[in-house]
């Protein structure tokens, strides 16, 4: 089966392929348009419900393999030569959540990025980008109710970070912790090595609270949400508040219809039109 989209006056183009296996398993190919200013730097490579974004700026296509179950197995970034660039591996649970992800680098993991070097550094990016960009790897944990309640993220020479959530009773986060340990601004030299004691670590800590308001079928009409981030916050200082219109016809999209203004709490009117409100 094959997907098309069209943009403007351009010609037709292939935007996704589904290829399907006799004892049920699927495999899902993704066609990334190349950037006109260089290699797809914008471009987020996920699959659904993962928390890695694949780093694959020069990928031309995205392969995603699904098992028998309809559960995501392994994705492969390919570049325009058909080069692997990083490949995403996933494990999942009986219910088919993501339980375990990571990140490798392929055989050329600099493609598009090595690309506008010179000759003679090719070798060098190809080796600083395979060591620190493509060995990640995160732990989700869920609870009876089938909530993403922590996440583990190891990026290893670059760092590492958690987030923690709560939920109340309608299944909505009403809290939402985060620790992370970053790593940047290090030195290479010309073996690909990083050079000791260039490196510069960042700790964080950051809290989002949630509070609802909810109408007579358990819909929240209304969400304030107030973020705290250490060490510049010691509070709950700034926020925001969501506002819910419910109305027909039943679709499940959000529309939102108003900007920000930039104070320190921010109201937005969005329309939601929910099913459980209107079957």
């Amino acid at each position: 089966m094959r997907v098309t989209q069209t943009k403007g006056n351009a010609a037709e183009s292939t935007a996704e392929t589904y290829q399907y296996a006799p004892d049920g398993a699927k495999t899902r190919i993704r066609y990334i348009p190349p950037e006109a200013y260089g290699p797809n730097m914008g471009v987020d490579l996920r699959i659904e419900d993962s928390e890695l974004s694949i780093p694959a700026q020069g990928a031309a296509t995205l392969t995603t393999i699904y098992d028998r179950c309809g559960f995501p197995a392994e994705a492969l970034a390919h570049g325009a030569r058909h080069e692997l660039i990083a490949r995403a591996i996933y494990v999942c649970d009986v219910q088919g959540r993501i339980v375990e992800e990571k990140i490798e680098p392929g055989h050329e993991p600099a493609s598009g990025i090595a690309d506008q070097f010179p000759e003679e550094v090719r070798e060098l990016m190809v080796k600083v980008v395979a060591l620190h960009f493509m060995h990640q790897r995160v732990i989700c944990i869920y609870d009876d109710a089938g909530n993403r309640v922590e996440v583990k993220r190891d990026m290893g020479p670059l760092g590492s970070d958690s987030r923690r959530t709560r939920y109340d009773g309608h299944g909505n986060k009403i809290l939402e912790e985060s620790e992370s340990v970053s790593r940047g601004g290090m030195d290479f030299d010309m073996n690909g090595n990083e050079v000791p004691q260039t490196a510069k670590t960042n700790e964080a800590r950051g809290s989002v609270r949630f509070d609802y308001k909810y109408d007579d079928l358990g819909n929240w009409t209304e969400q304030m949400e107030w973020s705290s981030f250490e060490p510049d916050h010691k509070e709950f200082l700034s926020g925001m508040i969501w506002v819910r219109v419910l109305t027909p016809p039943i679709v499940d999209e959000f529309a939102m219809v108003s900007i920000p203004r930039g104070a320190v709490v921010t109201r937005f009117l969005i329309q939601a039109k929910w099913r459980a409100a209107y079957s």
